[in-house]
């Protein structure tokens, strides 16, 4: 699975394959995230959208509204 992050950053959880503790962190626009194997399964959620934390290049190139597009590519 392939996760990438658009518009204004987010506080992204997931929880290790192997443990059952929450890791959180900062995804921000352009950043990408593979998971494989077996951690693809694993429980994934956007926490928090951080309001106007967009980069200003990209709302004035592309016009993009306030938010988060979170692009999410799966094989199956």
């Amino acid at each position: 699975m392939v996760t990438i992050a658009i518009g204004d950053s987010v506080e992204f959880l997931f929880r290790d394959s192997d443990e059952n503790k929450l890791h959180e962190i900062l995804l921000e626009s352009g950043d990408v995230l593979v998971f494989g194997g077996e951690d693809r399964h694993i429980f994934h959620a956007i926490e928090r959208v951080i309001p106007l934390s967009c980069p200003t290049q990209l709302v004035k190139a592309t016009r993009l509204a306030q938010g988060h597009l979170n692009l999410t590519l799966r094989q199956f």
